[in-house]
């Protein structure tokens, strides 16, 4: 008996266990059976608290069972030392948890991000556990910083909402002078400390104002045309009633129109071409004659083999101011009868495709092409050489040679571009992550725009660089060395010319000089014309 009450005092269950049993063999005895059983009891709490503790690392719960234990007998001693570990590792954890939320929290409090710093001493202060003797004082250093975090961030978003105030008043201001670039950069500004209603239609409407002032401009002072520049100056005041530069451009309009009538009065008419015409809706643009150096010098970066260089000399002729469009395409598509399957008898290459099918922004339903919702302005596209030809054949005109595109497109320019030595994506539409000539990226929209979104060229044509590439009258073909005159290309060929470049392109094939083929049929997302008449 002694030898079992020894084992089972210092803990040792199983030993305590085996003695009374043995007991039991000499004298037999209700108090033995319950001894053994308590014996059995412990062995499993034990067992249980020593896998929470070892296994699980559940120090808290192999506490609670190390106690149970004490609480059947409080003279065992392991379980008693073990209460004192996990105490130690309980501790230990807290404090490792407590501090490493602390320095998260100090170190978003130096960075200003006061909300994330208040989150983060409220995780330490989780982790303190409330029978801690120093609880008071741990709390109270925490509260402190989080009273320190709630004021500087108010002072932070008071601040805030000042420069938000400032930003916006700026723009304002810029807006009613007529200065939209200052506007534009002050509304964004406004917007990068959080979002405001309104502002993103505070810019749309500056881009807008910036796109009729650029053409407004252009033709006052490129073209001399008063009228429309005037007219575009009215459209801007309809935007910004307060615009000090529109007002003052609409008077000198007025007056240069004066002037302009009283000059005509006191001199003998001279038969010009007219500067514009009109073919079936579409405004076509007089392009005076002249020479020019066709293709580009081998330095020109992104200079290909295909473009050498020679003279030539073209007579007076007619192009389209804008691609055509898909409002534009459809009249066609109506006025000759052609129906879903999209096929005419082209003169001179019989039944061909005109359009492909996959194009969704012209439908055919009930017996009638319409633009698709929102679409009517946008250039037409995945139109063959075919389609092109047929339409300019109806409309009493012709698609331009590759000369006469190429000399359009420069407008008395040598650069590789009418804009310069570079093409940025705020002057035309095309794949801003490939740029030219290692300049700086621009957009990438992955869409065509409608014609007329860009400011034109000298000569008052629109996106001859980028949005969709156009169709040639030209069978492509090497250039003549020698200086020719109104030259066609090649008398045959396998694929037609396309210039321009588009929408998915790279700026390099949106060069004045830059030339490309496909086969007539051909069909593609990004193919467009414009067109072209002989005086």
């Amino acid at each position: 008996m002694q030898m079992a009450n020894d084992c089972f005092d210092k803990g040792d269950y199983e030993c305590a266990k085996r003695n009374y049993n043995n007991l039991k063999i000499y004298s037999s005895s209700t108090d033995i059976d319950a001894k053994i059983e308590l014996c059995n009891k412990c062995i499993i709490i034990l067992a249980a608290a020593n896998n929470l503790f070892s296994e699980k690392k559940d120090y808290k719960e192999a506490k609670n069972k190390y106690k149970e234990l004490i609480a059947i007998n409080r003279k065992d001693s392991y379980a008693i030392k073990q209460i004192e570990v996990c105490d130690a590792i309980i501790t230990s954890i807290w404090k490792a948890l407590y501090e490493e939320h602390l320095v998260k929290g100090d170190g978003f409090y130096r960075n200003k991000n006061y909300q994330a710093a208040i989150e983060e001493y409220n995780q330490a202060l989780r982790q303190i556990p409330s029978n801690d003797p120093n609880i008071s004082e741990l709390k109270n250093n925490i509260n402190s910083k989080i009273e320190d975090c709630k004021k500087e961030k108010e002072k932070q978003e008071e601040q805030i909402k000042k420069q938000q105030i400032d930003y916006l008043k700026r723009a304002n201001d810029c807006f009613d002078k007529g200065d939209y670039e200052c506007a534009k950069t002050n509304y964004s500004n406004q917007k990068t400390f959080g979002s405001s209603t309104g502002i993103d239609a505070k810019i749309e409407l500056c881009n807008k104002c910036i796109n009729f002032l650029t053409v407004a401009n252009y033709l006052f002072s490129e073209k001399k045309d008063y009228k429309e520049a005037k007219s575009k100056y009215q459209e801007l005041l309809s935007l910004n009633a307060k615009d000090p530069h529109a007002k003052k451009q609409i008077e000198l309009c007025d007056k240069n129109l004066t002037s302009k009538v009283v000059s005509n009065t006191n001199q003998a008419a001279k038969p010009t071409p007219q500067t514009s015409i009109t073919l079936q809706g579409v405004k076509l643009l007089f392009i005076k004659g002249g020479t020019f150096t066709m293709g580009s010098p081998a330095s020109e970066p992104k200079h290909e083999s295909n473009e050498t260089q020679h003279s030539v000399t073209l007579s007076d002729f007619y192009l389209s101011e804008k691609a055509i469009t898909n409002e534009q395409y459809c009249r066609f598509l109506n006025a000759k009868g052609i129906k879903g399957n999209r096929e005419f008898n082209v003169s001179g290459f019989g039944n061909q495709e005109l359009i492909s099918a996959f194009h969704k922004e012209v439908l055919f339903a009930d017996g009638t092409w319409r633009p698709a919702s929102g679409k009517s302005n946008f250039p037409i596209a995945r139109v063959s050489w075919f389609g092109a030809k047929a339409y300019c054949d109806w409309a009493g005109g012709r698609l331009p040679t590759e000369a006469e595109w190429e000399y359009a497109c420069r407008a008395g320019t040598t650069t590789p571009f009418y804009t310069g030595n570079n093409l940025t994506t705020s002057q035309a539409n095309y794949n801003g992550n490939y740029p030219y000539n290692n300049n700086a990226k621009g957009t990438y929209l992955e869409r065509t725009q409608p014609v007329g979104s860009y400011a034109p060229n000298a000569w008052g044509l629109y996106d001859m660089h980028g949005n969709v590439f156009e169709w040639c009258n030209d069978w492509y073909g090497d250039y003549k060395t020698d200086a020719v005159t109104n030259p066609q290309g090649p008398s045959s060929g396998s694929s037609r010319v396309l210039r321009g470049g588009g929408h998915i392109y790279y700026a390099s094939k949106c060069r004045s000089a830059s030339r490309y083929n496909k086969l007539p049929h051909d069909t593609y997302f990004y193919y467009g014309f414009r067109m072209a008449k002989s005086l």
